[in-house]
């Protein structure tokens, strides 16, 4: 039997499969071999009064349903075909209610306490479907806790997830695997809300299939996933994004539901981290910084071993032009007759590609912004470490560089949840440099470093004016005799460096938590959610 989706098929051992048309490709929703092996472990609840499951299939997960319970049953089938196919095993379907399409919409269950059973090779049939009926019994519960989904991510996600949760949602974190896995997971759980740190376009569509509001934090630059232009014409995804230059930007191109979002702290998890005194002898420092290098970067890696003597003087002509301006001036600097020579002799293509919300000259200008900030980190590395007592924690690349003094203030790469805050408590100085290609926004770093009471030394940005209050909350420094005089004088003066390291940390506690920041963003997406209904 065969229909434009379902084909049936008869298996190795006698007994029926099937393959189903799903996106175009024909998939086997059961073995080839032996399909009534079902693994699934069925658990019916003691207090349910009702069993809905979604997706009848061939019928051997039914069978298995009705081993474990007497409880009535009710399946809920998309494709009417898996019916036809049944309808004549009158044992199976004896005392089983089985609705097809959007009859679902029909049951009244009143006040009985329902269990779903849910089939992952059986929904993924019509994920947008399935994903529908799950919305509709979960909004027969009264007062269901709003559940946010999140995914993976190596350093903040748990900071947010835990200010969902103090915010009253319900959270769940996903780990990224294929699309198709992740659709099924989503849809079973059928959220309120997908959430990640960081653009993912597969999310944002999966955000259109399901029509579930999706959230993303996007807390790094550049950020290529941001430029694609189908992004102009998702309905259901909200863009937060730490640098605000960049939202100005994508706005003035037509995406709409993007807003600036600044990043923050998790005062609270940084209070639990006890300093000992062997974590005294181990992190103590005169300045300390850290970060990665930027040696891996693909001007030094691709560009700069194939172009001429000529086009590399040119480049560090650009490159001296920025270390000499605060703002983002590659940008302005790179023209087309200086891209068109580039390609030509370093045989790469700078094409917007699938990312046309970015021209030409700006992704040109962050590559190279990228191999500003590495030669900026080490000059400024080296002088430090030629005059203070200096530990340096990130990438091997810092053990790597030719300055002895520099190489030797390498201390290793420095854990994210409880070491890095441990580096912050017991420098004297922290050091922040703000990459120059983040025109406005502030790195995780400001936060976690006022967030641990450490004392912030850092480069000037807007959000810097924006949020705090030099000489009070933190210290900016100009150039590098800027620094150094502000090194040396802080060294001499503890009980000012005391006194500031503590009224920073008042200032995240009060005004840039997680919690904060996570509810005005959801201020924001509920405000365009009511946009959209």
């Amino acid at each position: 039997m065969i229909h434009e989706k379902l084909l049936i098929e008869k298996a190795r051992n006698g007994n029926k499969t099937c393959r189903y048309n799903i996106d175009g490709q024909w998939k086997y929703l059961y073995s080839k071999y032996s399909p009534e092996r079902i693994n699934h472990l069925y658990e019916i609840n003691q207090d349910t009064d009702i069993v809905v499951v979604l997706g009848l299939g061939l019928g051997y997960e039914l069978a298995e349903i009705k081993k474990v319970t007497s409880k009535p049953i009710i399946i809920i089938e998309k494709d009417i075909f898996f019916f036809h196919e049944l309808k004549n095993d009158t044992d199976l379907l004896n005392g089983v209610k089985v609705y097809c399409e959007d009859e679902y919409k029909q049951i009244s269950l009143n006040k009985l306490n329902v269990q779903l059973v849910i089939h992952d090779h059986l929904i993924q049939c019509d994920v947008s479907f399935y994903n529908n009926v799950i919305k509709y019994f979960q909004g027969k519960k009264k007062m269901r806790v709003p559940v946010v989904c999140s995914f993976q991510h190596p350093t903040i996600v748990d900071d947010c997830l835990q200010a969902f949760q103090k915010l009253g949602y319900q959270t769940v974190k996903l780990p990224w695997t294929h699309k198709d896995n992740i659709l099924k997971n989503i849809a079973k759980i059928s959220p309120a809300y997908l959430f990640s740190v960081n653009y993912s376009e597969i999310v944002a569509e999966i955000s259109e299939t399901l029509k579930i509001p999706y959230i993303s934090w996007t807390v790094d630059t550049p950020a290529y996933s941001l430029y694609y232009q189908r992004n102009l014409n998702y309905q259901y995804s909200s863009w937060f994004v730490y640098d605000e230059s960049v939202v100005e930007d994508l706005k003035k191109k037509g995406m709409r539901n993007i807003h600036y979002m600044p990043v923050a702290a998790n005062v609270e998890r940084f209070q639990k981290i006890a300093i000992s005194e062997i974590d005294r002898e181990n992190y103590t420092s005169d300045v300390a910084f850290l970060g990665h290098s930027g040696a891996s970067n693909e001007y030094a890696a691709i560009i700069e071993p194939r172009i001429s003597k000529e086009l590399k003087k040119c480049i560090n002509e650009l490159i001296n032009t920025q270390c000499n301006d605060q703002s983002f001036v590659l940008k302005q600097l790179v023209n087309d007759e200086f891209m068109n020579k580039l390609e030509v002799e370093s045989n790469l293509t700078i094409d917007r590609g699938e990312h046309p919300l970015l021209p030409r000259n700006e992704k040109l200008a962050f590559l190279l912004g990228r191999y500003h900030s590495y030669l900026e980190r080490i000059t400024l590395m080296s002088f430090l470490a030629g005059n203070f007592d200096l530990k340096i924690y990130g990438d091997e690349h810092w053990m790597n560089q030719k300055d002895v003094n520099l190489s030797s203030a390498y201390s290793g790469n420095a854990e994210h949840f409880i070491e890095m805050s441990k580096v912050f408590k017991c420098a004297k100085i922290n050091l922040n440099i703000t990459r120059s290609f983040v025109e406005s926004g502030l790195p995780m770093r400001v936060f976690d470093v006022l967030g641990s009471e450490g004392f912030l030394v850092t480069n000037g940005k807007l959000d810097i004016n924006r949020m705090f209050i030099d000489g009070k909350d933190l210290v900016v420094y100009r150039d590098l005799k800027d620094l150094k005089e502000i090194i040396r004088y802080y060294l001499e003066h503890e009980d000012l460096r005391n006194q500031i390291k503590h009224q920073g940390l008042e200032t995240v506690k009060k005004k840039h938590t997680y919690e904060i920041r996570i509810s005005k963003i959801m201020e924001i997406v509920r405000s365009s959610i009511n946009r959209l209904n």
